[in-house]
This record gives C-alpha cells, structure tokens and sequence, in this order.
C-alpha cells in the first residue's frame, strides 16, 4: 500500500513536470507565432507596395514597348544570376526597371508564403501542445491527486484500526495481571 503511495505520488510529480514543461512551450510558441504574425503583415504590406511599383512599371514599359507585359509574365524570366533574361539591344530603360520590379515583387510574395506556411504551422504546434497541457491540468492531475488521496485515506484508516488493535490488546494484558 505505501508502495503504491509512493508510486502515486512519483507519478503526480511527473505530471504537474510535464504540465509545467508544456504551459512554457505553449508560451514560447505563443511568442514566436506572435512575432511570425507581425514578420507576416510587415511582409505583406511590403509585398502589396512591390506589386503596386511592379504594376506601375509594367504599365510604363508598355506605353513605351508594345508587349512587354506579355514579355514580363513568361515564365522563361527566370534568371538564376538576377539578370534580365533577355537581349537589351532592343529594349528600353522602362522595360529593364519593369523586369527588376516585377522580380522583387515575386521574391516578396515568395518569402510572405514562406512566412505564412511557418505561421500555419507554429498555430497548429500551440493547438497540440495546449490540448496537452490541457489534458494533464483537468485529467491526469487530478486524477493522481485523487488516487493520492484516496491510499492515504486508507493508510490513515488502516492506522487507526492497527491503533485500536493495540490499544484493546493493551487493555486485555493489563486486565489479566
């Protein structure tokens, strides 16, 4: 029985560890999720202003080259080194700083979706690890608590019971001298 206390007890203290543990993760990834939040709009606004300048520039390359919107959606664009893709012979300043434009603006959008999915997943870590801590306050903890209380209980009445045994044995001996 008081093997079964300690054993009790042992596992009550694992839980409020791990309870304490998981409300500090929660906490931390609350932190981070808010700052990932914030990173997220600054990052969004940026991106919404480079697409705006993009927008403008691909509008002035086309007033001044007939195509260059079409030329500047292609998906052949992409350079590794950050050069324009394209022969510069025949084309204008417009059309260059259009280019440029319209691939900061795509890095933008690329790194906000970098963010975002980071963001998505730091909100479903805080879900998994709040239901956790949620699960050893209101079930496991208190269904320790309990188990503790209910062994001690008995402990205390098996003592008192071993008590009156001695105490009644006590009375016989001393009445038989």
């Amino acid at each position: 029985m008081k093997h079964e206390l300690i054993q009790a007890r042992a596992n009550l203290a694992l839980a409020r560890q791990g309870y304490d543990l998981l409300d500090k993760k929660r906490q931390l990834l609350h932190r981070e999720l808010t700052h990932a939040k914030r990173e997220a709009t600054e990052l969004q606004a940026a991106a919404a202003k480079a697409e705006q300048l993009a927008q403008t520039a691909r509008a002035l390359a086309v007033a001044e080259m007939s195509g260059a919107d079409e030329l500047l959606d292609m998906p052949y664009l992409q350079s590794n080194d950050g050069s324009p893709p394209y022969s510069l012979h025949h084309t204008t300043a417009s059309l260059d700083e259009a280019y440029v434009r319209v691939q900061e603006a795509r890095a933008l959008a690329n790194k906000y979706e970098t963010i975002q999915s980071h963001v998505n997943q730091l909100a479903q870590r805080l879900n998994k690890t709040a239901r956790r801590a949620a699960a050893l306050q209101h079930r496991q903890i208190p269904l320790w608590q309990g188990r503790v209380r209910s062994i001690q209980a008995q402990l205390e009445e098996h003592a008192r019971d071993e008590l009156a045994r001695v105490k009644m044995a006590t009375s016989y001996c001393g009445g038989l001298r």
